[in-house]
């Protein structure tokens, strides 16, 4: 009742010639506290209201939609990382699957030298470590681990090809250099990952999207970022 109480409230505000940034800053200033307007305030300083009727354009929905969308503030906090840029985001992840690449080529190097049949956690280990060494991927690190990070997150979110999903924090985590190699594939699901490199399960991956300005572009990420939310737009 409360979702469909906002959603009509935003219709009217917008039939009333109020803009979609304005809506949002009065709906995280009636949050409990004060942080978090600020924080809203500040994410939302580099936006203009053209940003989210081209959102809406792409998804063909209303724009009240796409302003509900924005009242999740995880939604403005993975926006302002990216600059409130289809094209920085768009370079972020050609970034990524070249940094994924030479991931994949290491781990095939791994492979070539050690032959080794069985993959144990103590294989793995050695896997990880070698990994940390190699000239392709020891300087894996900000927003070169920050574009790996997107771009397998953002490809898992859109196709379901692996069985877990990336946080977004480490994508931000990476960006501000807060987070490193071992924080992202340490640990039982950095070794889940490191297994499905080193058994080719995900081998397939690609990079299909045509353009940072296509209608195409825009939707992916808009839906892939609502499924991971567990959220409609």
């Amino acid at each position: 009742m409360r979702r469909v109480a906002s959603r009509l409230a935003t219709e009217l505000a917008l039939e009333a010639g109020i803009s979609p940034k304005a809506i949002l800053l009065d709906h995280y200033a009636s949050r409990r506290t004060a942080s978090i307007y600020r924080d809203a305030k500040t994410q939302l300083a580099f936006v203009g209201d053209s940003f989210f009727k081209e959102v809406a354009d792409a998804l063909g929905t209303g724009l009240s939609s796409v302003v509900e969308f924005f009242k999740d503030s995880r939604v403005l906090r993975f926006f302002s990382k990216i600059g409130w840029s289809f094209k920085k985001f768009y370079d972020l992840l050609k970034r990524g699957y070249k940094a994924y690449i030479d991931l994949l080529d290491a781990v095939s190097e791994y492979i070539a030298q050690t032959k080794v049949g069985k993959w144990t956690t103590e294989e793995l280990e050695k896997l990880d470590e070698f990994l940390k060494k190699h000239p392709k991927t020891k300087r894996l690190a900000g927003v070169g681990l920050a574009a790996l990070v997107a771009f397998l997150w953002f490809h898992t979110a859109f196709t379901g090809d692996l069985g877990w999903d990336f946080d977004m924090t480490d994508i931000f985590g990476a960006l501000s250099g807060s987070v490193g190699w071992a924080s992202v594939f340490g640990g039982a699901e950095g070794m889940k990952f490191l297994l499905a490199l080193a058994t080719g399960s995900i081998v397939g991956l690609s990079f299909p999207f045509p353009g940072p300005t296509t209608v195409h572009f825009i939707g992916a990420v808009m839906l892939s970022l609502a499924k991971w939310l567990k959220k409609k737009i």
